[in-house]
C-alpha cells in the first residue's frame, strides 16, 4: 500500500492532519481502492469528524485491498512538518507489518529526501453512520468570513449561540463574569444559500469546539463556502468540499442500479452536539 501527496496539496494535507489531531490524535486511516477514509471523535464525544479523499486527490495511490492503519497523529504531524515546499509526502507499508514509512522526497535545491518509520497501532474504534438530518436551517456561507467572526466571538465567552430567523443569522457570545456580550448579525445578502422552515432555531454550542470546526476554512480558496445544517436539539453538521473537478471517486453500492455507483466528492464533514441552553442567554 502506498499513496503520495503532491507538493501542491501538502499544505492542505498538513492542515487537515493538524486539525484532526486537535480533535483526536489517535485515528484509523482506512484505504479503499476508491478513496481514503478517516472517522473519529473527541474524548468527550462532543465532536465527530469524517474525512473522505478520492484516490484522484493524490498524485499516486496504490491500494490493492482495503487496509486500515492506526497512527498517532502527534508523531505523524511532526514528521510531515519537515516537508519542504517542493517535496511530496509518501506513505507506504511493506516488509514490517508493525511500521509505516513516511518519505519526504523529490524536493528541489537544498530540500533533501528524508525517510521516517513510525508504529502502526491497533485502535479499536466503532464507525458511526452519519446520516443526513432533517434540518430546520440550511446555510452556505463564506468559510473565511465565518471563521473570522468565530475567532472574534471566542474572546467573549465559552459558548456561541445561533439565532436563525427569516431575516438572517445572529451569532452571540456572552462572558458571564464580565457581563460582556458580543452579537453579530449576518444578513441574508452575506449568505450564499439560506433556507429555513417556519420554526426559528436557537442552538448553543461550545465555542472551543465550534472554533475547531471553523479552522478548516484555512483549506479553502478565497470566497469558498462551507455548508451548515442546523436543526433544533440535534448535532450541527458542517461540510467542506475539498474536491477539484478531478478529485471525485465512485462509491460502491449494493443497490444494483443500472446507472452504476454514484460519484462522490472529497469532503470533510464535522458534527457538533449542542449544549444545554444557558440561562444567562435568556
Amino acid at each position: 500500500m502506498s499513496f503520495t501527496v503532491d507538493p501542491s496539496k501538502c499544505s492542505i494535507f498538513k492542515i487537515l492532519m493538524d486539525n484532526i489531531c486537535d480533535i483526536n490524535n489517535q485515528v484509523n486511516i482506512t484505504l479503499y481502492k476508491s478513496h481514503l477514509y478517516v472517522q473519529g471523535m473527541d474524548p468527550s464525544h462532543v465532536c465527530l469528524f469524517e474525512l473522505k479523499l478520492a484516490n484522484t486527490w493524490f498524485s499516486e495511490y496504490n491500494v490493492s485491498k482495503d487496509t486500515t492503519v492506526g497512527i498517532d497523529l502527534e508523531i505523524v504531524n511532526k514528521i510531515i512538518s519537515c516537508c519542504g515546499k517542493t517535496q511530496s509526502i509518501q506513505f507506504q507499508t511493506g516488509g514490517n507489518p508493525d511500521k509505516i514509512s513516511i518519505n519526504l522526497k523529490d524536493g528541489k535545491g537544498s530540500e533533501l529526501d528524508k525517510s521516517f518509520e513510525t508504529a502502526i497501532y491497533d485502535f479499536e474504534m466503532e464507525l458511526l453512520n452519519i446520516t443526513e438530518i432533517d434540518s430546520d436551517i440550511d446555510i452556505s456561507i463564506d468559510a473565511h468570513l465565518l471563521n473570522t467572526l468565530v475567532e472574534q466571538i471566542a474572546v467573549f465567552g465559552e459558548s456561541i449561540r445561533f439565532e436563525c430567523s427569516d431575516s438572517g443569522i445572529t451569532l452571540i457570545s456572552k462572558e458571564n463574569k464580565l457581563n460582556t456580550e458580543m452579537k453579530c448579525k449576518i444578513d441574508i445578502d452575506k449568505i450564499s444559500t439560506y433556507s429555513t422552515t417556519d420554526e426559528d432555531v436557537f442552538n448553543e454550542y461550545s465555542i472551543l469546539y465550534y472554533s475547531k470546526l471553523c479552522k478548516y476554512a484555512k483549506l479553502m480558496k478565497k470566497d469558498a463556502t462551507v455548508e451548515i445544517q442546523i436543526a433544533k436539539d440535534v448535532p450541527l453538521i458542517m461540510k467542506y468540499n475539498l474536491s477539484s473537478d478531478a478529485d471525485t471517486y465512485e462509491c460502491d453500492t449494493d443497490g444494483g442500479e443500472d446507472d452504476g455507483p454514484p460519484t462522490m466528492h472529497s469532503v470533510m464533514m464535522l458534527c457538533l452536539a449542542p449544549k444545554v441552553p444557558d440561562e444567562d442567554f435568556e
